[in-house]
């Protein structure tokens, strides 16, 4: 069963939520929500901006992946939903991907991004680390975020050839 993003905010409005099924009292949380006859599973992972809908689960409690890739399907509105470190590393990064824009890096995960569940360490304290494909100008780049407050804070990006920012700054 394939849920658009309308489907899922219709679970949320209408849904019942089953607290006596949900595991609402733990460090990672997962409620269970019933509309129509249909049972959903939604994890809420500490210190986490992701939450991963299971469908049909039977009100079995679920944990959030630990391996393959999910599409992002909601956001909320703000448009200054990502924060970028201010590290000279990630500068550098910004400046030889050419994307030095918050408002360019949210467009591009909403456009195309991808969390990688096996990449992404929910466990990480003092917070989760979630690791995102997202693709920019033809160039495939990965992006490791912690959620701090209500922003996407973006720590780092990978991509071919950003090693030559970890390079120490020599100066002539």
């Amino acid at each position: 069963m394939s849920l658009s993003t309308d489907d899922v905010v219709q679970v949320l409005n209408d849904g019942d939520i089953l607290f006596s099924e949900s595991n609402k009292d733990q460090e990672h949380k997962c409620y269970i929500i019933e509309r129509e006859g249909i049972t959903y599973a939604f994890t809420l992972p500490a210190e986490s901006f992701i939450s991963q809908v299971f469908v049909n689960v039977k009100k079995e409690v679920k944990s959030t992946s630990k391996k393959g890739v999910g599409k992002f399907i909601h956001f909320p509105m703000d448009d200054n939903l990502v924060y970028v470190d201010t590290t000279e590393i990630l500068a550098c990064q910004q400046k030889e991907l050419g994307l030095e824009n918050p408002q360019e890096i949210l467009k591009s995960i909403i456009d195309n991004g991808r969390i990688d569940f096996e990449k992404t360490d929910l466990s990480m304290r003092p917070k989760a680390e979630h690791f995102i494909y997202l693709e920019y100008e033809h160039k495939k780049i990965g992006a490791n975020f912690i959620w701090y407050k209500d922003k996407l804070n973006l720590i780092s990006f990978e991509f071919e050839g950003s090693e030559k920012c970890l390079d120490p700054i020599i100066e002539e």
